[in-house]
């Protein structure tokens, strides 16, 4: 079966925001942020008071910052808002794109994290750090990381994993595939198989993410005007480069 790539992904993402609450809970998300917590302090040129996320996703970062910062989360997706709302009371939520959403609001900190995959050219790359530089207070920190890169990417990628909660137990299959290797860009597809109350149902979760190399990354943060820190980082079992960025 053909799948229409905008329309569909579009629609099984809506119906499937809940899944992800599922299969990537908060509690997997708290050391890592701690993690980010306390490279911040580390490089910041200024004591740390307000954090901007930008792409918050369903909240799960913001679980962990707002024990610290006062938190602003951004999001272009009103049904991962919803679910950030309903765990993080405490945190102002903005519907918009982190490409060129702008506030009124300057702030000690910036992060963009899982979500900068969604970047898939070097415009759309650059216009989100721009985002970020201008919402920094001078001397601020950016933190993000380079999830998949051209130097780390494999042709194929695939995994999977069980999880349950309550009376539901959801199977997801992840494969993220290459079709063209000169370009920027890599599928990936999730699958879903959704157990409940003896009833079985099959899901597709169809996405387009960015592929860059690292010098890509340094070229452009640093065109962003950014002071470049560069990190080894274990992320869910993955050594990525994380970058902890000042602004001028």
């Amino acid at each position: 079966m053909e799948i229409n790539k905008d329309a569909d992904s579009r629609r099984l993402f809506k119906d499937l925001a809940w899944v992800w609450q599922i299969i990537s809970p908060k509690e997997g998300y708290e050391k890592e942020t701690e993690l980010f917590i306390k490279m911040m302090n580390i490089y910041s040129k200024k004591n740390i008071q307000t954090l901007l996320n930008l792409g918050c996703g369903g909240g799960h970062h913001d679980y962990t910052f707002k024990k610290v910062f006062k938190v602003t989360g951004v999001d272009i997706s009103e049904e991962m808002l919803y679910f950030a709302r309903k765990l993080n009371k405490e945190v102002r939520y903005v519907n918009g794109d982190m490409r060129n959403i702008s506030l009124i609001d300057k702030f000690d900190a910036v992060a963009i994290l899982d979500s900068i995959v969604y970047m898939k050219t070097e415009d759309e790359l650059l216009n989100t750090f721009k985002t970020a530089a201008e919402h920094l207070n001078p001397g601020g920190v950016l933190i993000t990381f380079c999830k998949i890169s051209k130097e780390s990417f494999t042709h194929e990628c695939n995994s999977n994993s069980v999880h349950k909660k309550g009376s539901v137990e959801i199977v997801s299959f992840k494969n993220f595939y290459d079709s063209d290797p000169k370009d920027n860009s890599v599928e990936g597809l999730y699958f879903f198989i959704i157990r409940e109350n003896k009833k079985v149902k099959i899901e597709i979760d169809q996405h387009s993410f960015g592929l860059f190399s690292i010098e890509t990354w340094k070229r452009i943060l640093k065109d962003t005007g950014f002071e470049i820190n560069v990190v080894d980082f274990n992320l869910r079992e993955h050594n990525i480069p994380l970058f902890i960025c000042i602004k001028k």
